[in-house]
């Protein structure tokens, strides 16, 4: 049984593990954009946000709500 404190250190490694995901396929997203790559790019609009899904956050349906 996992005590209360290595719930926290996990789930601490977790979210910085999925932050590091989220800033690289940013980055893969931004190559596919430049490249009009638009196949390359919609999968990896699909990726970003399950990663936004994981980590709780719908930071964004702001960014493209125009």
């Amino acid at each position: 049984m996992k005590t209360e404190n290595s719930k926290n250190r996990y789930n601490k490694r977790e979210r910085r593990s999925s932050r590091k995901s989220l800033d690289y396929t940013k980055q893969s997203l931004r190559i596919s954009i430049d490249l009009g790559k638009r196949e390359e790019e919609s999968e990896t609009w699909l990726q970003v946000g399950r990663i936004y899904h994981l980590i709780g956050e719908d930071e964004l349906a702001t960014c493209t709500s125009r």
